[in-house]
């Protein structure tokens, strides 16, 4: 997994929570806190652990307060306007 970029990992993970959590044609979006599970589970096997612990180390703090995210933008912000 470390020959993937690091930047692919991170978006690799951020498009997978996305299409989980939004409407498609071809099928409806899962909840926020399914897809959180969905992620741990794929953990070491399709998601590298250490984006996923970012990730939902951020999810949490962005779940409190946006205003308490010091250094943790909002994955969708990464996804649509990068780092």
């Amino acid at each position: 997994m470390r020959r993937i970029p690091l930047f692919a990992r991170i978006i690799t993970l951020v498009d997978s929570y996305d299409v989980m959590t939004n409407d498609r044609i071809y099928k409806k979006a899962i909840s926020k806190e399914e897809a959180i599970e969905e992620i741990k589970r794929c953990s070491g096997t399709q998601c590298d652990p250490r984006i996923v612990e970012a990730f939902l180390e951020c999810n949490q703090i962005n779940k409190k307060s946006r205003s308490e995210a010091k250094g943790c933008p909002d994955f969708k912000d990464i996804f649509f306007y990068g780092l």
